[in-house]
């Protein structure tokens, strides 16, 4: 009623609206609303206008249910199923907008590259399902040890990157601490103790993203061969 009588002072050309009645069942019903005034007086006043209503119920439904699916899928591949970080495609994507953003403001970010230790042992030992339990407690403990800025996704596998704006190497160091403690703390069955080992890169070492995560790697490749369970920020 509002958008009609805003139309017949002459305010917008013309009223349309979409509404929802209560039927006498209970149910609701979505209308379609579009009319204007075809002829006005010499003092503007309306003389005339025509208009139309049309039951959209079925087709407004269906539209919900589309978005529903919509919004469904585009959290799909947004986020791991298992660790509920950001999928790689997500990651990556993230990690271009931060690295364009920083370079742009002459400022900086780190990247914490790592893997669970012997993870293929874990799961050839206890199960694939184990496996995916211990992917699912890195998820919450990467979550709990992070800053709401930080970018935090599966890389793949059992391997986990996260971009750490304005954060230098040794405060990422702490950061992958944090996150040794905290794994530590969770009591898995069967004595299961996993640990991780990772490599710390800042992007003032690199001036391309790919670059960046190939130093974190070798970095992350000298603490496994250094005996596993430590963090790298050196070559």
């Amino acid at each position: 009623m509002d958008q009609m009588r805003a139309h017949l002072r002459g305010e917008v050309p013309v009223w349309e609206v979409k509404y929802r009645i209560q039927a006498k069942d209970g149910t609701w019903k979505t209308f379609y609303d579009r009319g204007k005034v075809t002829q006005r007086n010499a003092e503007n006043k309306p003389l005339f206008l025509s208009g139309i209503v049309f039951d959209i119920t079925e087709s407004e439904r269906s539209l919900q249910e589309e978005i529903k699916k919509s919004r469904y899928w585009q959290n799909q591949a947004q986020y791991d199923h298992l660790t509920q970080l950001y999928s790689r495609y997500e990651l990556e994507r993230q990690i271009k907008i931060l690295d364009e953003s920083t370079r742009k403001s002459d400022s900086f970010y780190t990247f914490l590259l790592f893997d669970v230790d012997c993870f293929k042992n874990i799961n050839d030992t206890h199960g694939h399902l184990m496996g995916d339990y211990v992917l699912s407690q890195m998820g919450v403990v990467i979550t709990n040890a992070c800053r709401s800025s930080d970018i935090t996704g599966r890389y793949g596998g059992d391997e986990f990157l996260i971009a750490l704006p304005e954060t230098t190497k040794e405060q990422a160091l702490n950061i992958a601490r944090r996150i040794q403690s905290e794994l530590r703390n969770i009591p898995f069955p069967s004595g299961l103790k996993p640990s991780i080992s990772g490599g710390i890169a800042t992007s003032a070492e690199a001036s391309e993203i790919q670059k960046l995560i190939s130093l974190a790697d070798e970095r992350l490749y000298l603490a496994k061969k250094n005996g596993r369970s430590q963090i790298s920020i050196a070559s």
